[in-house]
């Protein structure tokens, strides 16, 4: 059972149990950062596409060329849970460190965890080699051709040969899942934040860090609560932007954070991308969004290295 959701045994499809979890996870988010959102927070993503759409005469558009054929008949194949059919898995996020190499990792039927990976720009793909007892993978991310981080529940897990086989090490924080990691290129740094369950209210945030690519990690400690997180992205080996029901802002690699607000206010932050070290847009669903489709979801940025949103 995930420590984000605690969701009953029975779970209904595998794609459900994926579109649940990230709604229980917007909905505690937006209590701990004092936000009144309804429940319907960032319920706005799509569902996975499954092996069922296979021959389905819906079409793509896109301004730019993609190579994926847009009814998906001939689309690439990925190992379980991608293009599986309903029920049957999911990926939850995908990395890819160089121009051909792609790493994917989410979870298969029974929510173990599952890595793929491709070396030909995504027209074929393997299966990894994971740790036995593997919980769901929910992030990836790589700092080279070879070195790659993967986040989940209460685990991380970690790769020297580009995604091929993976060892799996333990974090400092009980009950904590790991929504999102960040590993910058060329460091073996590695920042990833989470949400820990809490009894009495919403979900709690969580943040850890290593220092040689993931094999050991530790839990600074902030002088203030930390409310659910669900995304994080570190433009070098020092800068970090977190992002969920807070902001967050590192200088030194994750271990001292300070919080940053928002001219106005803001909704729930689902994820962020940093370019530079000044240089950071995170985004989010309008609560609003899901029963009124006219209403557009909002964006915040930085340009002074987030002093400013």
């Amino acid at each position: 059972m995930s420590t984000r959701f605690k969701e009953s045994g029975d779970r209904r499809s595998r794609r459900e149990s994926h579109f649940t979890k990230r709604t229980v996870f917007v909905i505690s988010a937006s209590v701990a950062g004092g936000l009144l959102f309804t429940s319907v927070a960032l319920a706005m993503g799509s569902p996975s596409t499954t092996g069922g759409s296979r021959n389905s005469a819906a079409s793509v558009t896109a301004s730019t060329p993609w190579t994926t054929p847009s009814n998906e008949v001939n689309a690439p194949i990925v190992p379980i849970p991608g293009g599986a059919s309903e029920g049957a898995g999911a990926f939850d996020a995908i990395a890819c460190p160089t121009a051909s190499l792609c790493v994917a990792v989410g979870g298969d039927a029974s929510l173990s965890g599952t890595v793929a990976t491709t070396s030909n720009d995504g027209d074929t793909w393997s299966s990894s080699a994971v740790p036995t007892g593997l919980p769901e993978m929910e992030s990836v991310s790589c700092s080279s051709a070879t070195q790659c981080v993967a986040v989940g529940s209460g685990v991380a897990i970690t790769s020297s040969d580009g995604g091929a086989t993976w060892n799996a090490h333990s974090i400092p924080t009980n009950n904590t899942t790991l929504l999102g990691v960040s590993c910058p290129s060329g460091t073996t740094t590695c920042v990833a934040v989470g949400v820990i369950p809490d009894e009495a209210g919403p979900l709690n945030g969580a943040i850890v860090v290593s220092n040689n690519n993931g094999v050991t990690w530790s839990a600074p400690s902030t002088s203030f609560p930390l409310g659910a997180l669900g995304g994080v992205s570190c433009a070098n080996g020092s800068f970090c932007v977190a992002v969920g029901a807070q902001i967050l802002v590192t200088s030194d690699a994750g271990q001292t954070w300070t919080r940053q607000f928002v001219s106005g206010g803001t909704g729930v932050l689902r994820t962020v991308s940093c370019g530079s070290p000044t240089t950071c847009v995170a985004i989010g669903a309008n609560p609003i969004g899901a029963t009124h489709n006219s209403e557009s979801g909002h964006e915040i940025q930085t340009k002074n290295g987030g002093t400013n949103w």
